[in-house]
Formats: C-alpha cells, structure tokens, sequence
C-alpha cells in the first residue's frame, strides 16, 4: 500500500501459497487481481467470502 499510495496493486502474483497469500490479498486494489501459481509454503486455506468482501473483492 506504501509504494501505491495507499491505492493498492493491480495485481499481486504469489508463487508462495499459505506463509503470504493474506498479505498478498492485503495490498491489492478493490477489485484487483490475486494471481497464485505456486505453493512453495503448502496451500492456501480456504478463505471466507466475507473476508474477500472485507477488501472489497467480488464474491
């Protein structure tokens, strides 16, 4: 959020999984793009809508 200005990224790319995907989904814009493609740390626990609704995400 500091490097946009506290508008957040466009897209957010983690090839790292469970230990940043949070963080990750964190800095993105409203409506932005989560883009996993990898699973380095182990997978992603299944995330709450309401969670996704919270950052402004489409549910």
């Amino acid at each position: 959020m500091r490097l946009t200005d506290g508008s957040g990224a466009d897209v957010v790319y983690d090839s790292v999984g469970k230990d940043t995907f949070m963080q990750g989904r964190r800095s993105l814009r409203p409506r932005g793009f989560m883009v996993p493609y990898g699973q380095s740390s182990g997978a992603v626990a299944p995330v709450h809508p309401q969670i996704l609704n919270r950052y402004g995400s489409l549910c």
